[in-house]
């Protein structure tokens, strides 16, 4: 056996280990306290994410909107450029849905291509702003994405609470979308932007490790002084990889208002941004490991919040997240020490 085959295999198991380890003891202690059974809550756990069909497509249909974020993530991270933003450009690819959705006149079929388009325009340039700080002024793009996902939300929670407020009573929301510009659902409630979602997996391993681009991006992530010297634009580079990198996560966006909520309302983001960046650190930059990590923290997130009905606490489903995320890092501790 290899030495890189040895390095993944430790690595996997220390985050197994550590997961299920976390999740367990965890799940030990609440019992405990609440006086809970520990079998009826880890049955239930897997009951309401894999033993059941219901649990099964519940979970794919949680995987849809984190696998899209996560696919715009891993472009702007191999180029070593930290798009913390995620959950803002996925309210950018909201608006742009239900914009077009509801104020264009166009035949349905048009609706839906300026959803996207709109979508992926207002996402892009949106994150664009960040890679253009930071490739202008060399302003950590770190904090401003993290600053842009609140004024991103602000701006919705205003469209939604305001100008395009639902004239029907009751609480803040839009109007719903036409059934003619709503994606199918392939068995409820899977959605058909599932496919969306998997389409976009081949679409992006070509532009990163086939396409030009991708090279370009790799070599600035890499070392934009290498890059640079080899003729390339860093700077260009950044702006380029941000756009593409906010353009794709504000998908995820689209198919959650074509896909499952068919209107705005606040809360539709789910927190999808941020745990994709656990879904992109479980796959090490690999776009072929994505689906799969994203299906993992999909089924944590859906067991989690499930087995509340049994009297766990709500807090719980942060908490096993946070494991989660603890524990990739911890493999990357892992993998480094090991090469040395």
């Amino acid at each position: 056996m290899t030495a890189a085959a040895k390095e993944r295999i430790v690595s996997i198991l220390a985050f197994l280990l550590i997961v299920v380890g976390g999740i367990v003891l965890t799940l030990l202690i609440v019992a405990n306290i609440r006086n809970l059974s520990f079998i009826k809550i880890f049955h239930y756990f897997f009951r309401s994410t894999l033993i059941s069909s219901a649990g099964l497509l519940h979970t794919l249909a949680k995987t849809t909107p984190l696998l899209i974020v996560s696919l715009g993530l891993l472009v702007a991270f191999r180029a070593s450029v930290w798009n913390i933003g995620a959950e803002g450009q996925i309210v950018f690819g909201i608006i742009g849905a239900l914009g077009a959705c509801l104020f264009i006149n166009v035949p349905p079929f048009l609706k839906l291509i300026l959803s996207f388009v709109l979508s992926f325009i207002g996402g892009g340039l949106w994150a664009a702003m960040a890679g253009a700080l930071k490739a202008k002024w060399n302003v950590p793009e770190i904090p401003i994405t993290l600053m842009q996902n609140f004024l991103a939300l602000a701006l919705m929670s205003y469209l939604i609470s305001g100008p395009w407020i639902s004239p029907e009573p009751g609480y803040a929301r839009t109007s719903f979308i036409a059934e003619n510009v709503r994606f199918p659902f392939l068995a409820d409630p899977l959605n058909a932007t599932f496919l969306v979602a998997v389409a976009l997996v081949p679409i992006v391993y070509w532009l990163i490790n086939k396409s030009v681009l991708g090279y370009r991006l790799s070599a600035t992530g890499a070392s934009p002084r290498a890059a640079a010297a080899a003729g390339l634009n860093p700077k260009k580079a950044v702006v380029v990889g941000m756009f593409l990198s906010g353009g794709i996560c504000a998908l995820a966006g689209t198919s959650l208002i074509l896909g499952e909520y068919f209107f705005g309302v606040e809360g539709v983001t789910s927190n999808y941004g941020f745990y994709a960046i656990v879904c992109v650190l479980l796959a090490e930059l690999k776009v072929e490991l994505v689906p799969l990590t994203s299906f993992f923290v999909a089924l944590v997130l859906m067991g989690s919040s499930s087995i509340t009905n049994v009297g766990v606490p709500g807090p719980f489903v942060n908490l096993t997240m946070g494991i989660v995320f603890i524990a990739a890092l911890i493999r990357i501790v892992v993998r480094k020490v090991i090469r040395r």
